[in-house]
């Protein structure tokens, strides 16, 4: 839950402001928008559009002067975020030996298994 009332209202302005799918230019309607994840300020929405069923996800900040709003079309459905929200995070030897192997030059032969 948010803090104060003016937080609150800004979030929801910001929130208004997702009003129709990038993709095919569909309304969303206010029954399609879930709010998938809050924590503090940080607002991770998640929305399907009815029409094409494409998914939109956005990250609503809240910050000193009002909001900030960074967003993007996804394959990810409300599940799968939901579901990789909650695993364990990378390691940075994990993201270091994933670039390593991406990096190599027969990378290519294992995209075909």
């Amino acid at each position: 839950m948010l803090k104060s009332d003016k937080k609150s209202s800004a979030l929801q302005k910001t929130l208004s402001l997702i009003d129709k799918c990038p993709t095919c230019n569909a309304m969303y309607g206010k029954s399609a928008k879930k709010m998938s994840i809050s924590d503090k300020n940080t607002h991770l929405v998640h929305v399907t559009c009815h029409k094409c069923q494409s998914n939109f996800l956005a990250v609503v900040l809240e910050i000193a002067r009002g909001t900030s709003t960074v967003g993007m079309v996804t394959d990810l459905n409300f599940d799968d975020l939901q579901r990789l929200y909650k695993i364990d995070r990378i390691s940075l030897n994990e993201a270091i030996e994933g670039s390593k192997f991406l990096n190599k030059k027969d990378f290519t032969k294992y995209l075909t298994k």
